[in-house]
């Protein structure tokens, strides 16, 4: 068996550029595998990193591993307030969603970290296309509109499979979404959900 998380890191790392200041970030891995894979990534990318219930452990002994949840939030905050950290990014059990929380202590929810992501993107491609769940903000479409991106929130066809649309970036409400700015052209195969 081969152990692709060095792989993945190296080709994350390879595509990321963080500023010159040097990040203090708490990693809250809910005791599932996003600690395990997140705390060195962000070390990799020159980040202070500071575990919090980083070992996986699947009886979630310290909080549930939900990050849409303010009591799950709780201890990097906390931590993230004492130690004056610049963002904590906690995550979900499984490590394919996050939930983010600024310098004072307040959380950045989905659909604000899509409004960013969005902005960046659009500063790289003038007029992308960002596809989002209907249940998304108002605001979010609104504000990619004001910044002259497109659009939409068509992510699957009546059977329930996925469409296939050419996209910069995709996000359920929930972080943290799929990004498909700068990568390549084409959008990847569909899939059945």
């Amino acid at each position: 068996m081969r152990d692709v998380l060095p792989l993945y890191h190296d080709h994350l790392v390879s595509g990321i550029r963080l500023g010159s200041r040097r990040l203090k970030v708490i990693v809250d891995g809910g005791n599932g595998v996003g600690g395990f894979v997140g705390a060195p990534l962000y070390r990799a990318l020159g980040c202070d990193v500071i575990e919090l219930f980083c070992d996986p452990d699947g009886l979630f002994p310290n909080h549930h591993p939900d990050p849409t949840i303010v009591e799950n939030m709780r201890f990097a905050i906390e931590l993230l307030k004492e130690r004056k950290a610049d963002l904590a990014i906690a995550f979900d059990g499984d490590g394919d969603r996050i939930g983010v929380i600024d310098e004072r202590g307040g959380i950045i929810w989905g659909d604000q970290l899509m409004v960013i992501f969005s902005r960046a993107i659009l500063q790289e491609r003038p007029g992308a296309t960002f596809i989002a769940e209907v249940k998304c903000s108002q605001t979010l479409f609104d504000d990619i509109r004001s910044w002259i991106g497109k659009t939409s929130c068509n992510f699957r066809d009546r059977s329930g499979r996925i469409v296939r649309i050419s996209c910069n970036f995709a996000s359920p409400r929930r972080p943290p979404g799929v990004f498909h700015a700068c990568c390549r052209r084409r959008a990847p195969r569909a899939s059945r959900a």
